[in-house]
């Protein structure tokens, strides 16, 4: 399957429950905690006013986050392993900002724009010139993020749209990954207990306009008061066809 038929599929996961639910209604107070974002997708939404968040992904990377005001939301993550896998002293982590430009209204449940910055490490090879020979070695790399979100809808069903674009430091060339995904509350129960479905897909791209990966992520987000689960297999394109990921993503988040 090609990229273009990822999209598709995406696109389909998207929108297939407008044939189920023809409206959407906010009249019911209710509220979602992780609500700024769906599996790895931001979305057009913030935390809420001061609120502090921590979490955890596959037990391997750790998030926190906060939002001091309803427009500005604070991030920053850590893997003690490097990005592949491999152990090694230098370990993944990040850090960034998120900024709401217009806030839920209506139909318009939110535009942002944010920025990250991710540093992590690879093993590698370089030229030794003293021996005229090449060496194994850790590379550090730093890469950064900027990217804007649009979220429509209501809190029962909505749909986003993001773009991001990656500048690394020592690379003459910059890759953008395209993002499209949706939410939809299937089941609400009483003391904010919920259950939403929620599919995403990132298709990333070259300078040229070429892909050169796509990403497609359909599960479910299972929320309490102060904390939600998430579950989903995420199946990765690099070529013409499409695999699962080597092991599931779940994640843990609590929300103060």
């Amino acid at each position: 399957m090609n990229k273009a038929g990822l999209l598709a599929i995406g696109l389909g996961a998207f929108f297939s429950p407008l044939a189920i639910s023809q409206e959407a209604s906010d009249t019911v107070t209710w509220s979602d905690p992780a609500q700024s974002r769906l599996f790895l997708m931001p979305t057009g939404r913030l935390l809420a006013e001061q609120t502090f968040s921590v979490g955890t992904h596959d037990v391997a990377l750790f998030t926190a986050g906060y939002a001091p005001t309803d427009y500005l939301a604070l991030n920053g993550s850590f893997m003690p392993v490097s990005i592949d896998g491999k152990t090694n002293p230098l370990p993944f982590y990040s850090f960034g900002a998120k900024i709401g430009i217009i806030g839920p209204h209506g139909f318009m449940q939110g535009v942002a724009i944010g920025g990250d910055v991710f540093c992590h490490s690879e093993d590698g090879v370089e030229y030794d010139e003293e021996n005229d020979s090449f060496r194994s070695t850790t590379i550090r790399r730093t890469v950064y993020m900027m990217n804007a979100s649009v979220s429509l809808g209501s809190s029962d069903f909505a749909v986003h749209f993001g773009l991001a674009q990656f500048l690394e430091k020592g690379k003459e060339y910059s890759s953008a990954d395209a993002q499209i995904g949706t939410e939809w509350l299937i089941y609400q129960g009483q003391n904010g207990h919920g259950v939403k479905l929620m599919a995403e897909s990132h298709l990333g791209m070259l300078p040229d306009g070429s892909y050169y990966t796509g990403v497609l992520m359909v599960g479910a987000r299972f929320i309490g008061p102060r904390a939600a689960t998430e579950l989903t297999w995420p199946l990765v394109s690099e070529g013409d066809g499409l695999e699962a990921w080597t092991f599931p993503y779940v994640a843990f988040l609590f929300y103060f």
